[in-house]
């Protein structure tokens, strides 16, 4: 789970599966999901209300960065052991 307590949102759900959904307080904002038959990162992102567009898409790239960084850190970390 993350929290953005400046913005009010919560961000729950399956991270690693990519199938999560953004909490403004309390209210559904976006449920994102990934689509896996693709050639690259797609994802499938259901926006309640336009007005929260350019923030809904801002959050989904923060935390496919972060998701992006952990796995390289853990590729990292696995074949230094080698």
């Amino acid at each position: 789970m993350y929290h953005i307590p400046s913005l009010g949102l919560r961000i729950e759900g399956n991270f690693t599966a990519h199938h999560y959904s953004i909490y403004q307080q309390g209210d559904v904002l976006a449920n994102i999901s990934k689509a896996f038959f693709s050639f690259a990162d797609s994802y499938e992102v259901d926006i309640l209300n336009d007005q929260d567009r350019d923030m809904v898409i801002a959050v989904v790239l923060a935390i496919d960065a972060v998701l992006d960084m952990e796995r390289s850190s853990s590729v990292n970390v696995n074949t230094s052991n080698r």
